[in-house]
């Protein structure tokens, strides 16, 4: 079987990363809100037709996503964070059973 290292500070790097990338998703989404526009700016024939529904509605659907997109970014980041922090003690564990195991030799 090959060897499996894992490096919990590069873990912890990624999610680091993960999170400040998810905080840049976040700030496009309070951009998105300039986005925004009110009826009138579609005129009567856009009124008319439900213009400014259709496109409201998209701009919320994108609002959404992209809120969704942070989240999903923030999780991995949890995620990596908890993952480095149970290597970290599975090692730390092992490091005290072969120091105990060397000691009572």
């Amino acid at each position: 079987m090959p060897d499996f290292e894992v490096a919990p500070g590069a873990l912890r790097a990624e999610a680091s990363n993960e999170t400040d990338r998810a905080q840049v998703i976040e700030q496009l989404s309070q951009q998105i809100q300039q986005a925004r526009a009110t009826e009138d700016c579609f005129g009567l024939i856009g009124q008319q037709a439900g213009f400014f529904t259709g496109y409201d509605d998209m701009v919320s659907a994108v609002e959404e996503h992209v809120r969704d997109a942070a989240a999903f970014l923030h999780s991995v980041a949890e995620r990596l964070t908890a993952s480095a922090d149970h290597y970290q003690d599975v090692d730390q564990a092992h490091q005290k059973l072969f120091q105990q195991g060397a000691e009572a030799l």
